[in-house]
């Protein structure tokens, strides 16, 4: 019975970080759309750096639709660039995205 449920229990978790996985970004282009997506929503947002902001161990990037992220260090210099960010949305603070990619647009 033990081994059962730990195969069951295995197989849930698999099929949920599939799930996650598999789930498509949802593009966003400004500060109050982004507001209205759900916690830990995956999105991607599009747009020139206009300030950087260094903290201890990331840097926050905000882009020219008022829309933050936070990139974890080490984070190249993306200042005046032209950028696409997909990451989780986060609440904890206050309403930003926690980059996982970031790619320069030309």
């Amino acid at each position: 019975m033990k081994y059962l449920s730990l195969i069951l229990a295995l197989i849930g978790l698999f099929l949920l970080s599939l799930l996650l996985i598999s789930q498509k970004p949802i593009p966003i282009s400004s500060l109050s759309q982004l507001e209205k997506q759900q916690e830990n929503q995956k999105v991607i947002v599009s747009g020139y750096v206009i300030k950087e902001v260094y903290q201890k161990e990331s840097k926050i990037l905000t882009l020219d639709n008022n829309v933050k992220a936070l990139c974890n260090n080490p984070c190249p210099d993306y200042l005046y660039k032209n950028i696409s960010i997909e990451g989780i949305y986060d609440t904890f603070i206050e309403p930003r995205v926690i980059a996982s990619k970031i790619k320069i647009n030309n």
